[in-house]
């Protein structure tokens, strides 16, 4: 497994998720994409969203998490998400040796099925997280860019006056 970020949840399980090949992630992107547009949130604000994903606030991610338990139950959606959590392991004591790949299987699995499901919106949020904030951050920063550059585009027509 590549390189991984770990969180603690709230049960006191460790969750260390690695970024899934660019075709999952994509496949979640993409499917979250239309089922915000298809629940009215299609007006999401995309900096916003940058902002609450790339920040360690848990306002910010608290607000993340309104938008996505509001789709959660989209089986695109959870087809995608345990395409990218096949590449996140759920250490249910915290330790090493407890690791369990993360699949539907694990959520069954009778010796942890109730910590890991009081775990899954947490493990939902974060694999989402590690797997969309790269699309979001390049995104942001080009829509950023772009209002930059019409920003100083105004301010040097103003300065130079109105033409007649």
């Amino acid at each position: 497994m590549s390189q991984g970020n770990e969180f603690s949840l709230p049960s006191g399980a460790t969750l260390l998720v690695s970024m899934a090949s660019f075709a999952n992630a994509k496949a979640l992107h993409d499917a979250l994409c239309r089922e915000l547009r298809g629940k009215g949130m299609g007006d999401v604000d995309v900096i916003e969203l940058s902002k609450a994903l790339s920040s360690k606030d848990p306002n910010g991610l608290n607000w993340v998490a309104d938008k996505i338990m509001g789709i959660v139950s989209s089986k695109e959606i959870e087809s995608a998400f345990f395409a990218c959590a096949e590449k996140a392991l759920y250490r249910h004591d915290g330790q090493e040796a407890s690791s369990a790949q993360v699949t539907k299987r694990m959520f069954d699995e009778p010796t942890i099925a109730e910590q890991a499901r009081s775990d899954f919106y947490h493990v939902f949020m974060r694999v989402a997280e590690v797997n969309l904030r790269p699309f979001i951050k390049a995104l942001s920063s080009a829509l950023k860019a772009r209002a930059d550059q019409g920003a100083e585009s105004q301010a040097s027509s103003t300065e130079t006056g109105p033409t007649k």
